[in-house]
Order: structure tokens, then sequence, then C-alpha cells
């Protein structure tokens, strides 16, 4: 269904509500909404929660969403209480499209367990992770890079970094993210919801008798290994 408000087009299926900031485009709309859909449930198993509280999203000219968000130049997309995509011809690419959309539908799923205090490195690493993409790659991209930043650097956002920077960041991210979820499982969904309540990581992950600074050495052993 399309209704004008606040002189934009929306549409709204089930928990998602599209709106473009321009002129509507139906079949973009309906793609966005399915591909949602898809990753919605592929999300909550990986993170054991189906969040039931409405998503936004809005869509942009490039232009537009670099005037609207200030996001850097690589940045494909961004999430603040709103998942907010340039539209770049998203249809002729679309796995490119899908994947920053998941990408961005991952940080609402997160934000609605923790609305606050998830250090950057797990909020950006959870989401490149689930988005579909391998950390294996991220692995072969640090170790060529010979890089390795500790993870209290990689607390807050991203966007100061540089383009280089910021894919190290997201690679060390990923890595990291996708190891943590490999030992918490569906337990994920209670350390995000504690630390959403104000509960430091290290006394977060204590709970699942995990050490946040024998964490980050393992971290840093599987990005180090084979080099």
């Amino acid at each position: 269904m399309w209704r004008d408000e606040a002189g934009k087009e929306r549409r709204v299926d089930g928990l998602f509500s599209i709106a473009f900031d321009g002129p509507a485009e139906g079949v973009l709309a309906a793609h966005a909404v399915q591909a949602l859909e898809t990753s919605y449930w592929r999300l909550g198993k990986a993170l054991g929660a189906y969040p039931s509280e409405p998503i936004a999203v809005v869509f942009y000219s490039l232009q537009q969403f670099r005037a609207v968000t200030g996001a850097p130049e690589w940045a494909g997309g961004t999430f603040d209480t709103r998942i907010r995509l340039p539209v770049r011809g998203a249809l002729k690419t679309p796995d490119e499209f899908d994947s920053a959309l998941t990408h961005e539908l991952a940080h609402a799923m997160i934000a609605s367990l923790a609305p606050r205090g998830i250090p950057a490195w797990l909020h950006e690493g959870l989401a490149t992770h689930l988005e579909a993409s391998r950390p294996s790659d991220a692995l072969r991209r640090l170790r060529l890079a010979r890089m390795f930043v500790p993870l209290r650097y990689l607390q807050h956002g991203f966007g100061g970094l540089t383009a280089p920077q910021a894919r190290v960041a997201y690679d060390e991210s990923e890595v990291a993210a996708s190891m943590l979820l490999e030992r918490l499982g569906a337990n994920m969904a209670l350390l995000l919801e504690s630390l959403g309540r104000g509960q430091d990581l290290t006394a977060a992950l204590a709970q699942f008798d995990v050490s946040d600074a024998a964490f980050e050495r393992d971290v840093l052993a599987r990005i180090t290994a084979s080099r």
C-alpha cells in the first residue's frame, strides 16, 4: 500500500516501511521487502531473537544520501533508528544492494536488542558477518596487510576512518564477531541485552565463562596464524 507521508511515498509491508526521498519506485520497493523478509528470518535465527517492532527504510539518490547522513564516501548505507541507503541503480546490481540492505537490517535487529552499549567492533562485525560475507576473506586481507588493532581502539564508530583504515577495522571486527558468535551461539542475544542494560563487556562476557582478554588473544592468534 502506498500513501503520502511528510512528502514521501511510503509502502508498508508487515514489519517493514519503505520510503523514498524522491520519486517512488514500486519494483525496487517490492524487491527490498522480499529481501528484507528473507534476511530477517535468517538473522533472527543467528542472533537468537526476532524483533517485532516496525523497521523503517528510506532510499535516496547518492547525493541526497550523503547530504542527509553525512556518511563517508565508502559507506554503502547507515542505520540511525532508520535504515538509510542510496539507490544507485540498485536493481542493476541486486546482490550488492541486497548485501547492503542485509547489513543495515542486522544493525536494526541488534539495536532492537540493545539500543546502546554495543562496542562498534561487535555491532559492525556482526552486521558484516551476517550479511553473508566470509570471514576467511577478511582473514586473508588482514594477513596480507599484517595488521592487528586492539579491540579497545575499535569501540566507537568507524565514520572518521579513511577507506583503507575502515577496511581493516571491518575485517578485524568481522573475524572477532564471528568467533564470538561461534562460542556463544543463541546466547549472543543475552550478551547484547546485557550490554544494552549498561553492563560492561568484561562482565557481560564473564556470564558465559569468556574472558575478554583471553578472547582478544585468541582473535590475534587467528589473524596471525600461518602468516
